[in-house]
């Protein structure tokens, strides 16, 4: 499973492919190959398909209407500080599950919780 991301107009995929297949035939005026690809032909079902469903009619897959489709699914709160130059551990809010981060040689870091001291050595090739 990954971690949902909103989907709308221009974007492709593997999330794209899931929206393309949970559609309903009937929300497409006109049929929609499940190609990965979020082009007009599937904007414009989303589009029917929230007006069907009373959610707000904008194209965009977010998680209300990708609940409604079954292809948003509950995830853990996180955050990507890979480009971040300072992170201030104390201030992330306890509702933040986990952190994706890309380390650079020598870089240090302590972790906060076990107070532990990590260094990241990246070999050279």
């Amino acid at each position: 499973m990954w971690t949902y991301e909103v989907q709308k107009k221009g974007f492709s995929g593997d999330q794209v492919l899931a929206i393309q297949r949970a559609l309903p035939t009937w929300a497409a005026s006109e049929l929609i190959h499940a190609d990965g690809i979020f082009g007009l032909k599937t904007e414009l079902a989303i589009k029917n398909y929230q007006l069907a469903k009373g959610i707000h009619s904008d194209g965009i897959v977010g998680k209300v209407t990708g609940s409604a489709l079954g292809v948003w699914q509950d995830t853990e709160l996180g955050f990507d500080a890979s480009h971040w130059n300072e992170i201030l551990w104390d201030q992330i809010p306890p509702s933040i599950m986990f952190a994706n981060l890309k380390a650079t040689e020598g870089q240090t870091y302590i972790d906060p919780i076990s107070k532990r001291l990590h260094i990241t050595q990246i070999a050279e090739t």
